[in-house]
């Protein structure tokens, strides 16, 4: 199972700026959370948004919803 698809709360969209972070937040150091990565990444959040929208589902539902139709490979585990 890839590491944390629902990326500690990314696919909810709440994340749009790294503006936003507190003083000591660690995703201030994690290229995944620079400004370049973010605004590449938000344009995979908002198709990830509009999947859940037509089908009726949230973002959380859509992300291991996908990973699990990629194969047998992928699972799920509580600690995902």
């Amino acid at each position: 199972m890839p590491w944390s698809p629902l990326g500690h709360g990314f696919p909810t969209g709440t994340i749009r700026s790294t503006e936003h972070y507190a003083e000591g937040d660690r995703r201030a150091d994690n290229p995944r959370f620079t400004e370049e990565n973010l605004k590449r990444d938000l344009r995979i959040v908002d198709e990830v948004a509009a999947v859940a929208t037509l089908v009726g589902a949230t973002s959380a539902q859509v992300a291991p919803a996908w990973l699990l139709a990629q194969g047998d490979d992928v699972e799920l585990t509580a600690d995902s």
